[in-house]
C-alpha cells in the first residue's frame, strides 16, 4: 500500500453507511507520514520531535512498563502483540476527544476505501456512531431502510434481539451489515413514541444515484444531490446542460438528507452556481485560513435559485449551501442543517496495519461563519412533520417553489406570508413579530429589527434620533462581525449591539475588535469622546426622561427629572467617569429656569444619544 494521506470531508466518517463498506468517499493524495511511526516491538523506535528523543523516552516509559507487565504477568499467554498495538492506537486517537478522529483496523480501512459511487449490499441508511446508540441520519432513497420507514433520529437499541446498550455503535453497525437477501431485525427507539418499534428489513443491493433531476409543471427545474461522490460533479454538469436547454424560469437545488462527500466535488458543485470568489476557508489549529476559490465554467450562476436543506444536510452539503447563502445567491429553505464542518486526513499505517483518521482543520463559509456543531440556519424555516410524510406532502418543496415563483415574477414577500419570513435574528430574549408593522420587538416593546421586504431579511432598527445625526449618504453594512452604520467614505459611525438592541457610537469604543472577535461592544471604558452632534453653547433637547444631578457620577444627588423634549444647553466639555464594569459620559448643562447640573449619556446597556440637537 502506498504511504499516502487520504483527504476527505464527510458528514460521519466513523458513522458510515449501513451497507457492506462504510461510507468512505473519494480521496485526494496529500502529505506523507513517516513509515516508522508504528512500533509493534518491545524497543520503542520513535521519530525525532521538537521534544527530543530523551523527552519521548521519558514520556513513553510508563507505556513500555505496562507492556512488559502484561507480557510477564497476564494469566493467558502468549499475548497477541498486534491486537495490543491496535488497541493502543485506538485508545490514543480516542484520547484526542474528537468524535471524528479514530483508528481503523485493516478490515475497517478496506471497507472505508470503497468508492462512494457504486453498488453496495445492506439496508441503505446513513448513520451516526457518535451517540449512545447507532442512530439513523437518513435512509438512502429507494433503499430497504426507506421502504421500512426508518426515520432520521431513530436509535437502534437492539439488533436481532441482542440489546445494544453499552455496545460500541461502530460494532452495532457491523452487526447490521450483511449480504443481499438476508434479513436483519432492528428494534428502534423513536422520539415521541413511548414503545420501541420493531422492523424486519431484507438487505439488498444498494445503488446510490448521486444526481436526479426533472422539470416541474411550472417551468422550474429541480435537481437533487444525494451524495458528493466521485462522479457527482460530472453528472451534475451534464444534468444542468440538459435542463438549461429547456430554458427554465428558476432552479431548485435539493440538498436534503445529503450527508456530504469529498472536498473537490463540493467546490465543483458550488462553482456551478457561484461565478467567482471564495467558496470556503480551511482554518488550521493556529488560526491560519486558506481560501478555496470557485472554478470557472458554471452553468447556473445567473438563474433564480432556491436551495432546500434539512437536518440530514451535512459536510459538503453545508459547504455548498453556506457559500450560496453568504453570497446571497439564493435563499435556503427548510430547517437547520447537521453541523459537520471539519476536515479529516486518512493516513495509512505501515505494514498494512490500517489507518488513522485525524481532524486537521475546520471549514468556514466565505463570510467566516463556523459550520461545525452549529449548522446553517435557513433564510426561510419550514418544518416537515410526520403527518406531511404520511400524506405524501412536501411543504418544504412547495414553499421553495412558491418563493421562487414570486422571485421570478418580481412579487415582494409580504409580512403576512409568515411561512416565507426570514429566520428571526438570534437573540437572548424572545422577539415578538408585528405583521402590520413588519417589525420585531422585545417583550417590553422596544423595536429591535425591521423587515426588509425587498431582500427578505431582518435589519436592525434605526430610530429617528440616530437618523437625524447621520449624513444623508450613510449606509447600513453587514459583515461577519455584525451590523454597522458607515458614511459614504467608509467611516464607521455606529455599531449594532444585538444584546441591548441599540446602536453604539463607534468613537465610544475603547478598543477596536479584531477580525476574529465576536464582541458585541456593550462594554465601554474611559476615555470617551464628546458625540459630534453636540456643540458647547448650542441648544439641545432630551429624547428620554433624564435626571439632572448636582455633580457627575454620584448616586442620589439629582435635582429634578427632566421630561422628554426639555431644552438644555451644554455648558462644558464631557467628563468620562468609570461606573461598574463600564463608564458614563457626563457633561454640564443649563435649563430654562436657570438651573445648572449634570446629565449622563452612555451606560452599560449601550444606550446613547439621549440628547439631540435642536433643529
Amino acid at each position: 500500500m502506498n504511504n499516502k494521506v487520504l483527504r476527505v470531508i464527510l458528514v460521519l466518517f466513523v458513522a458510515g453507511v449501513l451497507v457492506v463498506g462504510s461510507f468512505g468517499g473519494g480521496f485526494v493524495t496529500g502529505r506523507l507520514l513517516p513509515a516508522n511511526t508504528i512500533v509493534p516491538t518491545l524497543s520503542p523506535q520513535v521519530t525525532a520531535t521538537p521534544g527530543g528523543d530523551e523527552s519521548l523516552q521519558t514520556t513513553f516509559q510508563p507505556f513500555w512498563e505496562a507492556w512488559s507487565i502484561a507480557h510477564q504477568r497476564y494469566v493467558d499467554q502468549p499475548l497477541d502483540d498486534t491486537a495490543l498495538m491496535r488497541g493502543a492506537i485506538r485508545g490514543m486517537m480516542a484520547a484526542l476527544g474528537d468524535a471524528h478522529s479514530a483508528y481503523l483496523d485493516p478490515q475497517e480501512y478496506k471497507e472505508a476505501e470503497t468508492s462512494i459511487s457504486g453498488e453496495y449490499e445492506g439496508i441503505g441508511a446513513y448513520v451516526d456512531t457518535n451517540k449512545d446508540y447507532l442512530t439513523v441520519v437518513s435512509p438512502i432513497a429507494g433503499s430497504p431502510a426507506e421502504k421500512a420507514d426508518l426515520k432520521s433520529g431513530d436509535q437502534i437499541i437492539a439488533i436481532d434481539g441482542q440489546d445494544m446498550t453499552g455496545v460500541n455503535p461502530e460494532l452495532a453497525r457491523q452487526k447490521v451489515l450483511g449480504p443481499a437477501g438476508s434479513t436483519v431485525h432492528l428494534t428502534i427507539l423513536r422520539e415521541g413514541i413511548d414503545q420501541p418499534l420493531e422492523f424486519d428489513i431484507v438487505r439488498a443491493n444498494i445503488v446510490i444515484p448521486s444526481v436526479e433531476s426533472k422539470m416541474l409543471d411550472n417551468g422550474i427545474a429541480y435537481v437533487k444531490l444525494s451524495i458528493f461522490g466521485d462522479n457527482t460533479a460530472t453528472d451534475l454538469h451534464q444534468v444542468l446542460k440538459d435542463l438549461m436547454a429547456q430554458q427554465p424560469t428558476g432552479l431548485i437545488l435539493d440538498l436534503r438528507n445529503n450527508p456530504g462527500g469529498v472536498v473537490p466535488t463540493a467546490i465543483q458543485v458550488a462553482s456551478e452556481f457561484i461565478g467567482d470568489g471564495v467558496i470556503m476557508y480551511e482554518q488550521q489549529g493556529d488560526g491560519t485560513r486558506t481560501p478555496t476559490n470557485a472554478l470557472s465554467g458554471g452553468l447556473a450562476i445567473d438563474i433564480p435559485l432556491v436551495v432546500l436543506v434539512n437536518e440530514g444536510s451535512a459536510s459538503a452539503s453545508e459547504i455548498v449551501a453556506g457559500a450560496i447563502q453568504d453570497y446571497s445567491r439564493a435563499k435556503l429553505v427548510g430547517v437547520t442543517t447537521y453541523g459537520k464542518g471539519s476536515e479529516q486526513n486518512w493516513v495509512p499505517l505501515s505494514n498494512d496495519q490500517g489507518a488513522v483518521l485525524v481532524t486537521i482543520a475546520r471549514w468556514l463559509t466565505p463570510n467566516g461563519r463556523t459550520i461545525d456543531k452549529i449548522g446553517l440556519t435557513p433564510n426561510v424555516v419550514v418544518e416537515m412533520t410526520e403527518e406531511d410524510v404520511t400524506a405524501g406532502l412536501d411543504p418544504q418543496l412547495n414553499t421553495a417553489t412558491a418563493f421562487l415563483l414570486q422571485m421570478v415574477a418580481g412579487i415582494p414577500i409580504t409580512p403576512q406570508e409568515s411561512a416565507l419570513l426570514p429566520q428571526f435574528p438570534h437573540s437572548s430574549v424572545e422577539l415578538i413579530y408585528h405583521p402590520e408593522a413588519g417589525t420585531l420587538s422585545t417583550p417590553d416593546g422596544q423595536i429591535a429589527y425591521i423587515l426588509d421586504q425587498e431582500n427578505n431579511r431582518w435589519l436592525p432598527y434605526v430610530p429617528d434620533e440616530i437618523k437625524r445625526s447621520l449624513p444623508t449618504d450613510f449606509n447600513l453594512y453587514e459583515d461577519s462581525m455584525g451590523w454597522a452604520i458607515r458614511s459614504a467614505d467608509g467611516q464607521e459611525l455606529f455599531i449594532w449591539d444585538p444584546v441591548s438592541f441599540t446602536w453604539i457610537f463607534a468613537n465610544m469604543l475603547s478598543t477596536p475588535a479584531s477580525e476574529s472577535s465576536t464582541a458585541t461592544y456593550s462594554l465601554i471604558t474611559c476615555p470617551l469622546a464628546m458625540p459630534p452632534h453636540l456643540t458647547i453653547g448650542k441648544p439641545a433637547r432630551l429624547t428620554i426622561n433624564l435626571n439632572v444631578r448636582s455633580s457627575p457620577g454620584i448616586e442620589d444627588n439629582w435635582l429634578q427629572t427632566l421630561p422628554v423634549g426639555t431644552q438644555v444647553e451644554v455648558l462644558d466639555g464631557a467628563q468620562c467617569i468609570p461606573y461598574g464594569s463600564g463608564a458614563y459620559l457626563w457633561w454640564q448643562v443649563s435649563i430654562s429656569d436657570g438651573t445648572t447640573g449634570w446629565l449622563a449619556e452612555g451606560s452599560l446597556t449601550g444606550k446613547y444619544y439621549f440628547i439631540e440637537v435642536v433643529k
